[in-house]
């Protein structure tokens, strides 16, 4: 069954109900194929590394630096490793690894939490400014690469579904951890 989304565009509505084994082949244009490619990103890592790889090299950085580094440039007052680790799913320990180089680089510091002496809030250092900038616009470019041809009609609707999944998610993940 194929239902139109817009003039031009028609997407597969047949699903895979685990039953005994998938419904159909997951295919270029098939919506499992394409939700494949949202939620896994695989594609978009390798993009992601990709365009770090020299930047990466010159600063001496892993890949969870670059994100967390861009992350807080990014994230208002959600700023401790718990946050992080909600955004990512990146472990305790790598995250903590992260922290540390980053703070050995005068990257990042540490601000504990005026109500809870446990709770440490990272925050930027003036040094990490042009870096973070560089990533940012590196960020802005590969957004701007996998974004070509995508109307703001299509960003609106890719954006409201995008939520919509990610609740989906989350409330499965509530519920089986119950």
């Amino acid at each position: 069954m194929l239902a139109k989304i817009g003039k031009p565009c028609y997407i597969s509505l047949k699903v895979n109900n685990h039953k005994g084994g998938p419904a159909g082949p997951v295919c270029e244009g098939s919506m499992e194929g394409s939700v494949e490619v949202l939620l896994h990103g695989t594609q978009f890592k390798h993009l992601l590394s990709s365009r770090m790889e020299g930047l990466r090299e010159r600063y001496g950085l892993r890949k969870i630096d670059v994100e967390i580094l861009y992350y807080l440039h990014r994230c208002g007052d959600r700023d401790t490793s718990t946050d992080i680790r909600e955004k990512y799913q990146f472990t305790k320990g790598h995250i903590s690894q992260s922290v540390e180089r980053l703070q050995e680089m005068h990257l990042l510091e540490g601000v504990p939490d005026q109500q809870d002496r446990r709770c440490v809030h990272f925050r930027l250092t003036d040094e990490a400014d042009g870096l973070v900038s560089h990533i940012s616009d590196m960020w802005d470019e590969m957004t701007a690469i996998i974004f070509e041809g995508v109307t703001e009609e299509e960003k609106c609707v890719l954006r409201r579904v995008a939520g919509k999944i990610a609740r989906n998610m989350e409330l499965a993940t509530d519920r089986h951890s119950e």
